[in-house]
């Protein structure tokens, strides 16, 4: 699954130290300042946060996410290929714009509910098992789930929510190996522009759509709810069995509280007698 950080290398904790040290180096280099005058203000002052609206921190054996919290102006932050198995220390992070927590050991995806601002995030090759906790993240046009263990449809329902996202990758996935996974997707989320960095033509949309003949969708409970008409049910059932048992016929024309009780004796014998109001006037 991709080029890991290498098994041998030995795990490194992201302390402040450690922050400081990479900060420091990297502003010397970029603004080609004195590293031991900057190593000295750091000592004494610490580390504006106004200076740092970018981190790299990819390949550096990491394996956790700390000590970032003052640096509440960041835009871009890469941390991929690292040993990290929990995202965590990024709520205060409310610039960010750019995150990639790409070849890691991610298995859950939390802690990013203050990324407001989050536009692009790439969480390929991790170990994810479903697309989660990402409601606040209105914002987001590239989202890269690549490479991970997600079986269920349900997660590409749960992504309807967003309807900026331009750019899904979400290939090499269990469920990406059903029939016509592709053309699935595209009827979901039909405003794609690119899927799995493949240019989404016009005519692959109107298959989709023939396909999966999808009339609403609504992003409230974080899946499609489908609004068939009758010569479209078969093809429904035949992809969603369990919709075909929860089927209720003359439901969808108001008459489903008649159709659940005209079977009911003691209802209509109940419903027989005139209104109390009826009986009181008399």
């Amino acid at each position: 699954m991709g080029n890991r950080v290498g098994t041998r290398q030995k795990p490194v904790i992201m302390t402040k130290a450690f922050l400081e040290e990479k900060i420091v180096n990297e502003l010397a280099l970029v603004e080609g300042l004195n590293i031991s005058e900057l190593q000295r203000l750091v000592k004494i002052d610490g580390v504006e946060r106004n200076l740092v609206l970018s981190l790299q921190l990819e390949q550096k054996s990491l394996l956790n996410i700390g000590n970032l919290w003052k640096f509440t102006l960041l835009t871009k932050l890469e941390i991929a290929n690292n040993y990290i198995e929990e995202i965590e220390g990024l709520e205060t992070l409310s610039s960010l714009q750019y995150l990639d927590l790409s070849f890691n050991y991610i298995k859950v995806i939390k802690g990013l509910d203050g990324l407001i601002n989050l536009g692009y995030l790439n969480l390929s090759y991790n170990e994810i098992l479903h697309l989660e906790n990402l409601d606040n993240l209105k914002n987001l046009e590239t989202f890269l789930v690549r490479y991970n263990k997600i079986k269920s449809f349900e997660s590409i329902y749960y992504l309807v929510q967003f309807e900026n996202l331009l750019c899904l990758g979400i290939e090499e996935n269990p469920l990406m190996l059903i029939e016509n996974a592709r053309f699935h997707v595209l009827a979901v989320l039909p405003q794609l522009k690119f899927l799995d960095f493949v240019l989404v033509t016009e005519n692959q949309l109107k298959e989709a759509l023939l396909l999966y003949p999808v009339e609403k969708r609504s992003a409230s409970k974080n899946k499609l709810f489908l609004n068939y008409d009758g010569q479209h049910f078969s093809s429904l059932w035949e992809t969603h069995p369990p919709d075909k048992e929860a089927f209720v016929d003359g439901l969808a024309k108001g008459r489903g509280f008649e159709l659940l009780l005209e079977s009911d004796k003691n209802f209509r014998f109940l419903h027989s007698f005139p209104p109390a109001a009826t009986i009181a006037e008399k």
